[in-house]
């Protein structure tokens, strides 16, 4: 069972192996599972090309966990921007009209 931040930081058990100076294989365990947890919550960000378009679909590089995410987009010419139709492969980036840009999104993990 994968320990908390405060158990890592005072562990019970040794962090390495005695006379050897490597980590034991619980502690290497920990510091894995603590790695992975913050690489997930990581932004993810792009760009979308509109090309007089109203609506783009995007896919992601890679696939997300789930669909519990929020889009936060940066509009370089004041228009409304939002996402629907949000998937592990990717959504769907709305404008409030025709729109020939290119807009900064951001994923941010809900």
């Amino acid at each position: 069972m994968p320990k908390s931040l405060p158990q890592l930081l005072n562990p019970s058990v040794p962090i390495s192996v005695p006379g050897s100076g490597r980590l034991t294989d619980e502690y290497r365990r920990v510091l894995s599972d603590l790695l992975n947890a913050l690489v997930n919550r990581l932004p993810v960000t792009g760009t979308v090309e509109f090309d007089a378009d109203a609506s783009v679909a995007v896919l992601f590089a890679a696939p997300e966990a789930d669909a519990n995410y929020d889009i936060w987009f940066s509009a370089p010419d004041g228009k409304n921007y939002w996402a629907s139709s949000k998937t592990v492969d990717g959504f769907t980036a709305n404008a409030s009209s025709a729109v020939t840009a290119n807009v900064r999104y951001q994923l941010i993990r809900a």
